[in-house]
């Protein structure tokens, strides 16, 4: 099951690449937890209102965003999706770049949660401390 979580994972962020939510909401559990990096000031995004939520929001603020998949990684159950994220913010037009480490928990073919990291090693310890 775990090499076809990692095409669901790589489906999920070609998806979402291309605007196409709802096809990609059909790959998330219906009651899905997404934390990005910012739930540490914001909280998480819960649902599929949440997940449209928080694309909105990401579309929004952020100018000719782009996400390139470095890699992605088998870890049974879950996924780790590193991923690079760059573009302009909207407001100050400002150039960003940022690595980010996705944990994406799998069951019966649909995303439970997407839980962001800002580095390698805590995306793993993370991923340990779940099985």
């Amino acid at each position: 099951m775990s090499r076809e979580n990692v095409e669901r994972t790589r489906l999920l962020l070609e998806l979402s690449e291309r605007d196409d939510f709802e096809a990609a909401l059909e790959l998330l559990d219906a009651q899905v937890a997404a934390f990005p990096l910012v739930s540490a000031f914001e909280g998480g995004y819960h649902g599929h209102e949440g997940i449209r939520e928080w694309w909105q929001t990401l579309r929004e603020s952020f100018l000719d965003y782009v996400v390139d998949v470095v890699e992605l990684r088998d870890l049974g159950d879950q996924t780790l999706a590193v991923l690079y994220f760059h573009g302009r913010g909207a407001e100050s037009n400002s150039p960003f770049e940022l690595h980010v480490w996705y944990l994406v928990d799998w069951r019966d073919g649909r995303a439970l949660s997407l839980h962001a990291y800002p580095s390698e090693a805590e995306a793993l310890a993370a991923a340990s401390a779940s099985t």
